[in-house]
């Protein structure tokens, strides 16, 4: 590749911080170009001049047939259990993702997680390494890299998970980006769709749409992301992906009071959850965000369905887009009369 690479792989957050990464350099005066799972093929990089860096998302699969790729960052944001349909075992997975530093050098850098099964799992001793949660980390209310105080917490816009915001600043402070310049880049990314995002609130019922949340880590992140909310009704469901749901839900905050478990593994997730006075089954989308306003009272339905969306829907993006359409359609008293049970 004729420019510097930067790569951002992890089960949760990368295309968040790609796009982060995107906005904060190019309102720092930097060109950039998004390739790989977001964007263009990374192929497609030899079309365009005078880039200063490439900014690539890159998935477990698409690391499966890594050999000579060699980014000049490297941003590993967490591993948590995703793929196994495909990869069969959580160390084949966790061997991928790390598999994007294999090629690194000491002119290279790594900017990983402060997570167990990432520093138990990382052996490239030769690539300088930048750790999320010890080398750039929250102390006192202050963010700060490497000893050096950044600004205070409440001076940056809130982000949905601070890790991804440490390491996006991570990435900028190695390329040397100065401090009013990450703050400026930070302070005006406005988000991406279907990552908790507010759609509307409809007789004192709030709906979130966090239709990107295709595993059980992601919907757990989610739901504690709301801990200011006491009655959450959460809408799980889709195409399974070999998941144990069972640890989820006895993970989930005591906040969630419903559970409406919906779409091709729906009964899968039913069995799972040991307080059945909080489960409910439907068959389908619409009918779930259906049944779920009719059972919640001044609370929040949480579309987070810890599963792929194919049983129903094209990707993650059409599902949240009907989610949406289904909330308006509600709002409006349009068609969506009644529950299907």
């Amino acid at each position: 590749c004729p420019y510097p690479i930067i790569a951002v792989t992890g089960t949760n957050g990368k295309t968040t911080v790609v796009k982060l990464l995107e906005h904060c350099l190019n309102s720092a005066g930097y060109t950039t170009k998004t390739l790989g799972n977001v964007g263009e093929p990374l192929t497609e990089i030899i079309n365009y001049e005078k880039l200063d860096f490439a900014i690539v998302e890159v998935s477990s699969f698409q690391l499966e047939a890594v050999y000579k790729f060699k980014p000049y960052i490297g941003v590993l944001l967490n591993i948590d259990e995703d793929h196994l349909d495909r990869h069969k075992t959580m160390q084949n997975y966790i061997n991928l993702k790390i598999g994007l530093f294999k090629n690194c050098d000491s002119h290279c850098y790594a900017v990983i997680n402060n997570q167990q099964e990432i520093l138990d799992n990382f052996d490239n001793n030769t690539v300088n390494k930048i750790i999320v949660n010890k080398d750039c980390y929250i102390n006192n209310e202050e963010v700060v890299y490497q000893d050096e105080v950044l600004c205070k917490v409440d001076e940056i816009n809130d982000f949905t998970f601070m890790d991804n915001v440490l390491s996006t600043i991570s990435v900028l402070k190695i390329i040397g980006l100065d401090n009013k310049k990450i703050l400026l880049g930070l302070n005006t990314f406005l988000g991406l769709e279907h990552r908790l995002e507010y759609v509307d609130t409809i007789n004192n019922n709030i709906f979130y749409n966090d239709s990107k949340a295709t595993n059980p880590h992601s919907t757990i992140n989610a739901v504690r992301k709301l801990n200011q909310y006491n009655n959450i009704t959460l809408l799980l469901g889709g195409q399974d992906k070999d998941f144990d749901f069972s640890k989820m839900i006895d993970n989930l905050p005591d906040n969630v009071k419903n559970i409406v478990c919906f779409g091709k593994c729906r009964k899968k997730i039913l069995h799972s959850i040991k307080n059945k006075t909080m489960a409910h089954i439907q068959p389908d989308l619409k009918s779930a965000v259906i049944y779920a306003n009719s059972i919640t009272h001044d609370g929040v339905i949480l579309l987070s369905p810890a599963c792929a969306s194919f049983d129903e829907f094209s990707g993650f993006e059409q599902r949240g887009t009907y989610f949406k359409q289904i909330v308006a359609s509600l709002k409006n008293n349009e068609s969506v009369k009644g529950v299907v049970c």
